[in-house]
């Protein structure tokens, strides 16, 4: 089988997700206060699965092995962790087998 891959521009993705964990903090009636975008980036913590790493998708993408990497990209993807938008133990260093198709969503629009 193949695989398909539709990423969205990682601001977008960033401000959709950060707008629904506001939504969802006011429904259930927990008014903490939300933190600010200097919080997100400059603490090394999410808060509810977000932080500005996490909109790394280039990261994930490279573990499928498609394009060349240099020797510093390779080192970058072992020391990254969840927060820099990665986990440790998923990084996968060899050659996908399988055929991948990569879209952005602005393509389809």
């Amino acid at each position: 089988s193949r695989v398909i891959v539709g990423v969205r521009h990682p601001v977008h993705w960033f401000e959709s997700l950060y707008n629904y964990r506001i939504w969802q903090k006011h429904e259930k009636k927990r008014f903490k206060q939300k933190p600010t975008l200097r919080y997100l980036h400059n603490n090394r913590t999410d808060w509810l699965g977000l932080s500005t790493g996490a909109a790394r998708f280039d990261l994930y993408l490279k573990q499928l092995g498609k394009v060349p990497l240099s020797t510093d990209e390779l080192q970058h993807m072992t020391r990254v962790n969840k927060v820099d938008g990665i986990m440790q133990s998923t990084t996968h260093h060899g050659q996908y087998p399988l055929k991948v198709f990569l879209y952005s969503m602005e393509q389809i629009k």
